[in-house]
């Protein structure tokens, strides 16, 4: 409720009433989880005096099907305090790099998005690799994923479920927005913190080991190491451990490093070969000794990211374009995705 009291302070969008979407066609299933399925709708409605508008639509439809303990009633309750949650925090948002909510239909327990022609940011990283394309064009999806961050910590709200399947990237433009405020909280109202741990339904292996460890923690710091984990899957292609927990080697081992503010050689080896000169490595480095500190206080928050970031970009050069390599190999891949 928190986050529908801050909708409703807060006046960036309105909704865009899409009362003609029941005489929209479906035209594809474009994913489904756990808790429902996503579907691209193309409006067929026909106006006084004009053809149909053909403006494609995504919608979310939570429906629950593996709480099979819960009555229906009890399902449709779950669905739709979720869904307002989403709708008022989505409603919140307007930024180019977080995709706009449009509208929520209760009865039908559905959310409205805009249509983004995309790829999920896991293939993208998947054809780089394939293509042994170098790494330090990549670093641009990034910075357009903490500019996004950043905007909502701004507004106090926490993302709490960034990863790259969460994350879609425009082929022809690379423009890049962040999706699924499902797991999302409002985590500071007119400056007070209300962050707490035991609400966080995140990605088990993009969450820090605070949240694993139900310890106390700043809900704002989480996203900065979900974020760690994705620029250590932009980097390096591939997770740098099962969970950030004890019982998880690779994470006990690094974590010994990382609390000399060093790196471990097996887990972070060199990224010279991926296109990055030793003052550009350097950065990288520090980033990830920043974001993936295990005690939230030492963590480097996502304004100090974004400025590290900054002067990533004025040494590697703008001109880097992350598209194209794909270009020249013929890889352009463009499923559409949502």
């Amino acid at each position: 409720m928190l986050g529908l009291f801050r909708a409703q302070r807060r006046e960036h969008l309105q909704p865009v009433r899409l009362c003609h979407l029941h005489d929209a066609e479906c035209k594809c299933k474009l994913g489904h989880g756990g808790n429902g399925e996503v579907k691209l709708y193309q409006c067929k409605e026909e106006g006084k005096g004009k053809s149909c508008c053909d403006q494609y639509f995504v919608v979310k439809i939570l429906r629950y099907p593996h709480y099979t303990w819960m009555s229906s009633e009890e399902k449709d309750k779950i669905c739709k305090r979720t869904l307002l949650n989403e709708y008022s925090i989505g409603m919140m948002m307007n930024h180019r790099n977080i995709v706009r909510t449009l509208d929520v239909d209760l009865k039908a327990n559905s959310l409205i998005f805009e249509f983004f022609k995309s790829i999920e940011l896991t293939e993208v990283l998947h054809n780089a690799f394939i293509n042994k394309f170098p790494t330090r064009p990549m670093m641009k999806y990034f910075k357009q994923l903490t500019e996004a961050v950043k905007y909502m910590h701004s507004l106090g709200v926490a993302h709490l479920d960034i990863k790259p399947q969460n994350i879609l990237v425009d082929m022809e433009t690379g423009l890049l927005k962040l999706i699924d405020f499902g797991s999302a909280i409002v985590f500071k109202v007119d400056g007070l913190d209300t962050s707490n741990c035991d609400i966080v339904r995140g990605t088990p292996s993009y969450l820090p080991p605070e949240v694993l460890g139900k310890d106390s923690c700043m809900l704002d710091k989480v996203d900065v190491w979900s974020c760690g984990v994705v620029l250590y899957n932009i980097v390096y292609n591939q997770m740098p451990w099962k969970a950030a927990d004890r019982g998880d080697y690779r994470f006990f081992h690094c974590q010994i490093y990382l609390n000399r503010k060093e790196l471990s050689p097996s887990v972070f080896p060199d990224i010279s070969e991926k296109g990055f000169d030793e003052i550009s490595s350097g950065i990288v480095h520090d980033l990830f000794i920043g974001m993936l500190q295990s005690n939230p206080l030492s963590r480097s928050s996502i304004e100090h990211v974004s400025q590290m970031l900054m002067t990533l970009e004025e040494e590697i050069g703008r001109r880097d374009d992350p598209l194209a390599f794909f270009r020249q190999s013929g890889e352009m891949r463009r499923p559409i995705r949502n």
